[in-house]
């Protein structure tokens, strides 16, 4: 290795490679399509991303040479600062762009692309659309793959396979593909196209206990003092005897709903905020860094703080109500001790008889490794809707068979037949979405509008900011649906009550002392596998 590359490796503290990125460094360098296969901690991102920036750093490319794609906005605030800490140090270019990223950013980028783009899945579908960063991507030589279990078996992964076919249309690259939890790691190979597959045999040590909080003299008092049930008081005094009892706690729930039910009564007896992705990003970062910086004991989160974010020395993490799946529990519980040689420590708290069943199961199987086997979404018509839309803007005129030959290179619709596809062209020609016509696809006056409309897989519905007009800030969104149903005019939001003050575009909102309704969010429960 380089000496340019091992001081800049001291300098965010990384004196020596470990054994994962030691096995991962020639295989890398030797152009393999890589698979990686570690624990929470061990450190997958630098074995991914050490031998790729010592090319990058040696042939110093024009443009985009590594697009690095993660399904969490939040981890790529994570890995922008990860990232960066080594590439400034050899003068390498890297940014950041997603749903959060301001105008003025997204333009620079345009105009003068960064060496290291991190991305979302969404966002990675936009930049075949400009001029000028479809221009760049001929650039990317490394495609690395973040937490590819989230993306594996939903929508969001058969959007992003057929976007890496078409990338491969511009230009020759190297794959790397990295995950914490895997159910069946030869699926996953053969979805991303990896032919190598790196695996650290080590095992991560967990200690999970599940635990129905029993009712103590004091949680009668605790019950009248916030106006809940007797056996909700016991969940919220068992929750602030673990925070207490550690540094730094991660509270996790299923859904936002929730987050805020419980952050409403914890708040006023413990020192904890709120994390998830319906708050605005100014809230979010704010969140992060007070938990980083020890002003709080715990945040409670959803799953926007499941995956490999650096949040400081998490010793300990709270899993409220069944995890419903054993991957998401590993993955959970392993935000605590956050190196691979400490112990990850954490708790399933519940309150019902099926959630003792259900959660003993899954802590068992955890403890054996059983990780559900993922299922992949084949032939999806709405994603390939959206795919057949942005291909016909992305060449403004292709041959329906480049097409189809474009996305049955994919995983997903390997099976598709060209009939079958050439059928469904004509359905979406015949409903404005594109335009067909002697073989060609191109785009019609609605089909931006429907691709822009329908970019993300994930379900959705329109959104309304809120803001607090006493402090002029925005403190996050409300789906529509809420706000149709919603009769009252206070409602709970970051853990604090608000008032509405007026609903036009934006709901404004002041602070209120009084109980209030807990928001709904569309589509975000966790299944539950048969």
């Amino acid at each position: 290795m380089r000496p340019e590359i091992l001081r800049a490796l001291e300098k965010v503290g990384i004196k020596e490679l470990n054994e994962l990125q030691k096995t991962a460094y020639p295989k890398i360098k030797s152009k393999r399509n890589c698979l990686i296969v570690a624990p929470t901690g061990s450190g997958k991102t630098e074995a991914a991303l050490i031998p790729i920036i010592e090319e990058i750093f040696e042939k110093k490319p024009k443009g985009i040479a590594l697009l690095y794609i993660t399904p969490l906005r939040a981890l790529n605030r994570d890995m922008l600062r990860r990232i960066r800490g080594i590439a400034e140090q050899l003068n390498l270019t890297v940014a950041v762009r997603h749903g959060d990223t301001e105008k003025r950013d997204r333009e620079k980028q345009s105009k003068d692309p960064p060496q290291i783009l991190i991305t979302t899945p969404e966002t990675f579908q936009i930049l075949f659309l400009g001029k000028n960063l479809r221009k760049s991507l001929k650039n990317v030589k490394y495609l690395v793959i973040d937490e590819v279990h989230e993306l594996i078996d939903n929508k969001r992964g058969v959007q992003l396979s057929v976007a890496i076919e078409r990338l491969r249309e511009l230009t020759s690259f190297q794959i790397i593909a990295m995950s914490a939890t895997i159910g069946d790691k030869k699926k996953i190979m053969r979805f991303f196209k990896c032919d190598e597959l790196i695996e650290l045999k080590t095992q991560k040590k967990y200690e999970i206990s599940v635990i129905y909080p029993e009712t103590k003299e004091e949680d009668y008092v605790l019950s009248e003092q916030l106006g809940v049930s007797l056996k909700f008081a016991s969940v919220l005094r068992q929750i602030k005897e673990i925070i207490e009892s550690h540094k730094s706690t991660l509270i996790f729930v299923n859904t936002r709903q929730t987050a805020e039910a419980l952050a409403l009564k914890l708040k006023k007896i413990a020192n904890v905020e709120v994390h998830h992705g319906s708050l605005s990003k100014d809230v979010r970062i704010e969140n992060e860094r007070k938990l980083m910086e020890g002003e709080i004991k715990a945040l409670i989160c959803t799953s926007s703080l499941e995956l490999g974010i650096d949040i400081g020395s998490v010793d300990c993490v709270i899993q409220f109500g069944s995890p419903r799946e054993v991957g998401r529990l590993i993955q959970r519980i392993g935000r605590s001790g956050h190196k691979l040689e400490k112990v990850s420590k954490g708790f399933v708290i519940v309150d019902n008889f099926d959630d003792i069943l259900e959660s003993a199961v899954i802590v068992k199987r955890a403890k054996k490794g059983w990780i559900e086997r993922p299922f992949i979404h084949e032939n999806c018509v709405d994603a390939l809707a959206n795919q057949v839309t942005s291909l016909s803007i992305e060449y403004k005129r292709i041959n329906l068979r480049k097409a189809f030959e474009i996305i049955s290179r994919a995983y997903p619709y390997r099976n598709l037949k060209y009939e079958e596809f050439e059928e469904l062209c004509r359905y979406f020609s015949e409903i404005k979405l594109i335009g067909l016509k002697d073989g060609m696809i191109y785009p019609l006056r609605r089909t931006r509008r429907y691709f822009y409309d329908n970019i993300s897989m994930i379900i959705d519905e329109k959104h309304y900011i809120v803001k607090d007009i006493v402090n002029n800030r925005v403190i996050g969104i409300l789906d529509e649906s809420f706000l149709q149903t919603f009769e009252g005019n206070i409602f709970a939001m970051k853990g604090e009550v608000w008032r509405i003050v007026s609903i036009d575009d934006v709901v404004k909102v002041v602070p209120e002392s009084y109980e209030a309704e807990i928001p709904t969010w569309v589509g975000e429960e966790i299944p539950v596998p048969i």
